[in-house]
């Protein structure tokens, strides 16, 4: 397969091709076989993006029935909120993709995570032909593939994922820069680290991530932090993580983490309440 350059790209000519995202790959091998790879930590941004890349491609008038793999093995974590989207987009689309799709698999590992995946299909409960795997080659064989394909499939596929998932220099340095200085426009970062603007966001879309991406992640992370002292009013955290108001500091919050900044921390504070050691007796 080849690589998009872009997502518009992508899905203007999309057979025979694949594109990267943050903490996604998707792809339409042939007209009759699509698929995605999700891995690492994907945000709620990477799933919005992933999931409407996936309906211009699944859904595309011109689409003839296909098969469809759905390779969740990488991933680490999801979070809620970005789960959430994901059973309500294939409960809004289920009947389309019934129309679309002929058989479904989705590979998932052990564990919680697995089995909130296993969840998440018969929630969905799409009218097609679906089954979860742990085992690839059961999984190949039952789509109906051949299993040279299927292989060769996967390993391009991990080689690809292996590109992304180690993020490479410039990410770290510029991680690095954001946690010394905190938030500073792109120009100023670039000049920091030695790059043009332009360079810099070249090696950040290279490494599928964005400076607005890396900004929004740091913020999160920084809000997180600061959210933990309960002292510190809601409005306060807002302010030192660089939001121009309270309401767009919720907002933002709550399409990462699922949930309002209140609510994380009281979480937070019952999580580590449970925690505490029993004294002795």
């Amino acid at each position: 397969m080849r690589a998009a350059l872009s997502s518009s790209d992508f899905s203007s000519d999309p057979y025979g091709r694949y594109f990267v995202g943050r903490r996604f790959i998707i792809y339409a091998h042939s007209p009759t076989f699509t698929g995605l790879d999700v891995f690492g930590v994907p945000a709620i941004e990477d799933i919005r993006e992933l999931l409407a890349l996936s309906e211009k491609l699944e859904l595309r008038p011109d689409s003839p029935p296909h098969l469809f793999l759905a390779d969740t093995r990488h991933a680490e974590h999801f979070e809620p909120a970005a789960f959430a989207a994901c059973v309500q987009w294939g409960i809004k689309n289920r009947h389309r993709l019934g129309e679309k799709v002929t058989r479904s698999i989705m590979l998932r590992t052990n564990g919680m995570l697995g089995a909130a995946i296993t969840g998440f299909a018969r929630v969905v409960n799409l009218p097609v032909l679906q089954q979860v795997f742990e085992d690839e080659e059961e999984g190949i064989a039952w789509l109906g593939l051949d299993p040279s394909l299927g292989r060769d499939l996967l390993r391009e596929l991990d080689a690809i994922r292996d590109s992304v998932f180690s993020e490479g220099p410039t990410v770290r340095k510029l991680r690095a820069l954001l946690e010394q200085e905190s938030v500073l426009p792109a120009a100023i970062a670039a000049r920091r680290l030695g790059l043009s603007t332009r360079s810099l966001q070249r090696s950040l879309e290279q490494a599928g991530t964005t400076y607005r991406r890396e900004i929004f992640a740091f913020r999160m992370k920084r809000a997180k932090a600061l959210l933990t002292d309960e002292s510190r009013a809601i409005s306060f955290v807002a302010d030192q993580v660089g939001f121009a108001s309270l309401q767009a500091f919720v907002t933002a919050f709550r399409s990462s983490e699922g949930m309002t900044p209140t609510r994380w921390r009281r979480r937070e504070q019952e999580r580590k309440d449970r925690e505490i050691p029993r004294s002795e007796v």
